[in-house]
């Protein structure tokens, strides 16, 4: 669907170029930093001593490509984008997931096997079969989702039926709390602090009665099943209890943050190629004996270390360039808050690696690029 639109646009653009010859308009820089990332990609292919893996690291970043492409040639040909109603249909399907993934843990709980893994391990590798999305990637939909709903909610929207956007929003958090991310959740965090303080909705009393509840939220979501247990083997690894289930995940995070931050001290400079990082990664498995990471064959786990490890310094300037080029360009609070859920997220997942991750940065930033909100269109 995303190459067919790119080809309508194209042809729609090339004809408003013959009959009305329009000046051309440069791309916001930050849409150039966001099309760099995957053309670097590209080039590494030749570079690479593994030129096959390097080729599939590449074929997962081509959305960031055709995406900006997209919504440069809509907006050259002086088309309209209806931005709100992106957003209603992306909040739409986002609800669907988020009740889906509140069922899952339902009849999960009905089948629970206290032999086979702990409650959180068999909700979301569940969850993971049914909806075919990674728990990380489902929680970063339904977060970005309720800041949708709640924007929708103060643009009154739905006038007679606003109240109906608050339960959607309980339910996206509901749904994001049983997928058992963490990083997204934190995002949620940080990001409730942004929009209380930024979005001007709140007088300053409001504001800290808001943040004090928003205190209190760490401590709600410790109990809660599932995202309780995944946040549980952090405070176990802190208590210097290493044996727990929840526990050993948390080690072999640190297992491979550590591997992560030797490599890029290496090779800082040119990086290792886009297609050796694992080769490297399971080199360095071998030598602190981390046979978990090793068998897993695991990634960085960190999309700022995967990224400056494949393509060196000049891949990780790129990337922050975009980051922080996007931040200045974005005026309104939300697509700031999509930012940090997407910085907060790249800190524990290789958020590019998977097509649902590209999804959500080249398609919702690339139409905040080219389409701010609250601003008409041309």
């Amino acid at each position: 669907m995303l190459i067919l639109n790119l080809v309508l646009a194209f042809f729609s653009f090339v004809y408003n170029q013959w009959k009305n010859k329009p000046s051309l308009l440069v791309p916001p820089i930050s849409a150039i930093f966001l099309v760099s990332i995957p053309i670097l990609y590209f080039v590494h292919i030749f570079l690479s001593g593994i030129p096959d893996v390097a080729s599939f690291h590449f074929e997962k970043k081509m959305g960031m490509i055709a995406a900006p492409l997209l919504f440069y040639f809509i907006h050259q040909s002086r088309e309209s984008i209806q931005v709100n109603t992106f957003l209603k249909l992306y909040a739409g399907s986002s609800l669907i997931l988020a009740i889906t993934t509140i069922g899952i843990f339902f009849y999960g709980l009905s089948i629970y096997d206290d032999s086979i893994g702990t409650l959180a391990f068999q909700i979301r590798t569940l969850n993971e079969s049914l909806t075919q999305l990674h728990p990380t990637y489902l929680g970063l939909h339904l977060i970005a989702a309720s800041f949708i709903t709640l924007y929708l909610y103060h643009k009154r929207e739905f006038k007679s039926y606003s109240y109906l956007l608050i339960i959607c929003t309980i339910i996206l958090i509901a749904g994001a709390a049983l997928s058992g991310a963490r990083s997204p959740f934190i995002g949620l965090f940080i990001g409730m602090f942004f929009y209380v303080f930024a979005s001007k909705l709140y007088s300053k009393k409001a504001k800290i009665g808001v943040s004090l509840a928003l205190l209190i939220l760490p401590i709600i979501l410790i109990q809660i099943p599932v995202i309780g247990d995944r946040f549980q083997g952090i405070i176990e690894i802190a208590q210097f209890n290493f044996f727990s289930e929840n526990a050993a995940d948390t080690t072999v995070r640190f297992a491979v943050l550590w591997c992560d931050l030797g490599l890029i001290r290496e090779n800082w400079l040119l990086g290792v190629g886009t297609g050796e990082i694992q080769y490297h990664l399971n080199l360095c498995y071998q030598m602190i004996e981390s046979e978990t990471a090793l068998t897993q064959d695991l990634n960085t786990h960190n999309e700022y270390a995967n990224i400056w490890i494949g393509t060196g310094i000049i891949g990780i300037l790129l990337f922050l360039g975009f980051y922080i080029t996007s931040w200045i360009r974005f005026k309104h609070w939300l697509p700031k808050i999509f930012l940090i859920l997407f910085g907060m997220v790249c800190l524990t997942e290789n958020l590019l690696e998977r097509q649902q991750g590209v999804f959500f940065v080249a398609l919702l930033f690339s139409l905040f690029i080219f389409h701010e909100l609250d601003q008409p269109t041309k």
